[in-house]
């Protein structure tokens, strides 16, 4: 893990939250050790965690751009 990297992951999201009008959340996903591991999250209402991690196990799988919903 590097500490910049934590650091930096949650102020890129707070930016693109802040700056993308559509856009209400957001996380970062990364894979660790053949699994994805959440490494930030701004905005995540209740809830959002578990979509996320489906999410990101889709994406994971399909391995390209899915949409939620």
């Amino acid at each position: 893990d590097s500490p910049s990297l934590e650091a930096f992951f949650p102020r890129l999201l707070r930016s693109f939250t802040e700056h993308a009008q559509a856009v209400d959340f957001a996380a970062i996903y990364l894979e660790e050790g053949g699994s994805l591991r959440l490494r930030a999250g701004v905005g995540l209402p209740a809830g959002a965690r578990a979509l996320g991690d489906r999410l990101a196990a889709q994406v994971a799988r399909e391995r390209g751009p899915v949409e939620a919903g």
